[in-house]
């Protein structure tokens, strides 16, 4: 059985299947799932009718359980994801969307590029979690992105082509992780 993360609130965690419908703040927010398979997968799962289909993706919001969790197990598997080439690391900066994703699109919105914001959440992750070598692989490669993608809104992750608004204010976040 699967274990469900709620992602709103800190320090909330352990409920098994949610009542999708009727969960009090779904109308507002996702899921972060493990959906407790022998390759247990970090999803996010919009609330409403997509729930059951569409809704359910491995995106880097799945992955930030990290920012309150104490679990150790979902810390290593949040971990070796951000790692891994073929799910969420990239040379400039953590995939908005897992590689194996059939909806993943490294340079369509919000399908797969880099978004410095959740970036730099998942940094705050790993940094409090004291992860420092896997914070520092994620602040490098976002800063370097911002870098090479002018200060875009976000990037894609591969080539540090920007992408969106150019420059965008929300980048900012990776010069903070510069300071760092």
């Amino acid at each position: 059985n699967g274990r469900v993360y709620e992602a709103r609130r800190a320090g909330t965690s352990g409920t098994t299947e949610p009542d999708w419908p009727t969960a009090p703040w779904t109308q507002y927010q996702g899921w972060c799932y493990s959906d407790g398979a022998s390759d247990p997968q970090l999803l996010w799962v919009d609330a409403g009718p997509a729930a059951g289909g569409s809704g359910r993706s491995r995106t880097a919001d799945g992955l930030l359980p990290l920012l309150v969790t104490t679990d150790q197990e979902l810390r290593h598997r949040v971990i070796e994801d951000v790692l891994d080439e073929d799910a969420y690391a990239a040379g400039y900066g953590p995939r908005g969307v897992h590689l194996g994703e059939p909806t993943y699109s490294a340079s369509s919105y919000w399908r797969g590029p880099v978004w410095p914001q959740l970036a730099y959440l998942l940094w705050v992750g790993l940094v409090r979690a004291g992860e420092h070598d896997a914070a520092e692989v994620v602040r490098t490669t976002t800063v370097s992105g911002a870098v090479e993608s002018g200060l875009a809104e976000y990037w894609h992750g591969d080539s540090g082509q920007g992408l969106g608004a150019i420059p965008q204010s929300w980048t900012g976040l990776a010069l903070l992780m510069n300071e760092a």
